[in-house]
């Protein structure tokens, strides 16, 4: 009987009883799996009335799977061996709480959650990490709105999105990864208030499987874990708290002094960005209007871009100042998040990387669904039966644009008039329809 590569004495102290060592005994035979974590910075107006951008980010540590099993027991064992750890609440201090009197011990207030302790931590990741095993997508993309409900879906757009893009790059990349683990939302775990435990994991799921049913990616062995049940997931945890403090606040100390090598994509055109690994982070790129004319290079119709820059153009148009980045004291420590977006924004987007967003996030933006229906559904012309399907698609995500839009259409109208509009054309890649 072969040996399970997957499996350390960590997962067996779970039982065989336990869902997640069950799932890693069914998928034995894996040779590579990535562990996911995410982060994301919403856009807001701060104290001074200055709009600040913000970004969602997903980090995933890809670990061969003779490596597993070593690694995965190093993690707790760097702290004496602990059962569980967020860097969030390390950062915090959070085992002061515990201190207390009358505090309620909980895995958040930790006896190891103290600041001093993510050092080691994150020297642990870089150990047992290489070139090309640490990816953190960026999606930039995202729009300022004040209403609460449409905050929700826009930032669940923005986690289809990069969703999209990790899993793109990495079954696409030599060797592929075709087996992934994500944290499984638990209530008593949830990282923010308006995340819904019982429908998150599922949101996810059908992402991924709308972007297998398109044949974006090959089918994936899609797991879902508790951190308290894998640790691998810490080292994600570790990544994505690691290169938010890099965008956040311009400080490459936690991932250099560790020598992690984190590779950044931009999560719509999937290009490394390679501004983030410049040293050192003292050469901001030319101060300019963040959203002027030209800023954004994309192909094609009006689609996710031409939306969100549409958003900020309006509030610069209402005279609004909109900063360099999501850090609201200096915008000295917004240099890596300016470098890194001019970057972003400067690659030109093209149109299969459109088509690939709007698979993943289920429905075409407002400027996609007009062309559609005014160039596409309106059609007489024969098509084969190819195009076709890829038609029947296109008018499945269209039903699931009736959603509200941040700003006002004539002002998207507006934005989407200076793309270079064309009529859609045969997507090779997909046998489908450039939007």
């Amino acid at each position: 009987m072969s040996i399970n590569r997957l499996l350390s004495p960590f997962i067996l102290n779970l039982g065989s009883q336990n869902d997640y060592n069950q799932e890693l005994q069914r998928n034995s035979d894996a040779e590579r799996i990535a562990f996911i974590d995410e982060t994301f910075v919403e856009p807001s107006y701060d104290d001074n009335g200055v709009l600040h951008p913000g970004y969602y980010s997903i980090a995933a540590v890809v670990v061969e799977a003779d490596d597993i099993a070593k690694f995965r027991e190093d993690l707790p064992a760097t702290l004496g061996g602990i059962n569980y750890w967020h860097t969030t609440d390390a950062y915090r201090n959070k085992a002061n709480q515990r201190k207390k009197e009358d505090a309620e011990h909980t895995l958040g207030n930790s006896p190891w959650h103290l600041r001093s302790n993510i050092r080691p931590m994150l020297n642990t990741l870089g150990r047992h990490t290489q070139n090309g095993e640490n990816n953190v997508t960026l999606n930039f993309n995202i729009p300022y709105t004040d209403d609460p409900d449409e905050r929700l879906r826009l930032r669940e757009a923005a986690r289809a999105e990069a969703i999209t893009a990790i899993a793109t790059q990495l079954t696409h990349a030599d060797p592929p990864t075709t087996t992934f683990v994500f944290e499984k939302v638990k209530e008593e775990n949830q990282k923010s208030d308006d995340q819904d435990p019982k429908e998150d994991n599922q949101k996810d799921i059908d992402t991924l499987n709308r972007l297998e049913k398109a044949g974006i990616i090959p089918p994936i062995t899609k797991i879902f874990a508790l951190p308290t049940d894998e640790p691998l997931l810490w080292a994600a945890d570790l990544l994505a708290w690691a290169s938010r403090h890099l965008l956040n606040k311009s400080n490459t100390s936690w991932l250099d002094d560790a020598k992690i090598k984190a590779r950044f994509l931009d999560s719509h055109v999937q290009t490394e960005l390679k501004t983030l690994n410049v040293r050192p982070l003292n050469q901001p790129s030319p101060r300019i209007k963040l959203y002027a004319e030209g800023t954004y290079r994309e192909a094609g119709t009006p689609g996710t871009r031409t939306e969100i820059e549409a958003t900020y153009r309006a509030a610069e148009a209402n005279g609004d100042q909109v900063s360099a980045g999501p850090d609201k004291k200096s915008e000295r420590k917004n240099i890596a998040y300016r470098n890194a977006k001019d970057e972003s924004m400067g690659t030109p987007m093209p149109a299969e990387k459109e088509f690939e967003l709007a698979v993943g996030r289920g429905y075409l933006t407002e400027g996609q669904a007009e062309k559609f229906d005014a160039e596409v559904a309106t059609s007489s012309e024969q098509i084969d039966p190819e195009t076709k399907g890829s038609l029947e698609l296109l008018a499945t995500l269209r039903k699931g644009t009736e959603t509200k839009t941040p700003v006002k259409p004539e002002q998207i109208q507006q934005a989407a008039a200076q793309q270079q509009v064309h009529r859609p054309q045969i997507n090779q890649s997909h046998g489908g329809v450039e939007l």
